[in-house]
């Protein structure tokens, strides 16, 4: 693959598990950049975010916002990642990736990805989308500018999922890896 991936991440509280949510991230892409809209008003998880990107040595864009509507802010998002990357991958903060996509060539104007909350229904949302300016946010849903003329998506290949919760999914709390972290605060 050779598309810029950026992370588009938009919070309004403050993340739990910060650096363990950051790493999990970057264990299922390989980012080029991220932009992140943090309207928690928490300095310390400000820091933190930036530290732990720098740490990694991924270069990137923080903005502290003051949180108006999901409309709003994730617009905001997508004007700051402008001309930053080929693909945008929008988290915020309270979805876990579980398993792993097969990125391949991307062709599509967008991929969806399965989301659950282990007790509701599935079902398919945009997670990946070209950063070429045609797409919006309206209220909760990824709008394009130009009504859907010639936009084309594909279910993202691989098992991947979103995982629509605040607390870590079971799957990630049981990885080999963590188990030396205090997963209860």
């Amino acid at each position: 693959m050779t598309e810029k991936l950026v992370l588009l991440l938009v919070l309004r509280t403050k993340l739990t598990h910060l650096d363990l949510y950051l790493q999990h991230i970057l264990d299922h892409f390989d980012l080029a950049t991220y932009v992140v809209s943090d309207s928690s008003g928490d300095q310390d998880q400000a820091a933190a975010i930036q530290g732990f990107f720098k740490e990694k040595g991924l270069p990137g864009h923080y903005h502290q916002d003051a949180w108006v509507s999901w409309t709003h802010n994730q617009n905001q998002a997508l004007a700051y990642a402008q001309g930053l990357g080929d693909y945008l991958i929008r988290l915020d903060g309270q979805r876990w990736l579980v398993g792993q996509a097969d990125l391949g060539e991307l062709t599509a104007d967008f991929y969806k990805v399965l989301v659950t909350d282990q007790d509701g229904p599935e079902y398919l949302e945009p997670l990946i989308f070209k950063n070429d300016g045609r797409f919006q946010w309206q209220g909760i849903v990824l709008q394009t500018t130009d009504a859907n003329k010639g936009i084309s998506w594909k279910k993202l290949a691989g098992d991947l999922k979103l995982y629509k919760q605040v607390e870590i999914p079971k799957e990630l709390a049981q990885r080999q890896d963590w188990e030396d972290l205090n997963l209860s605060s």
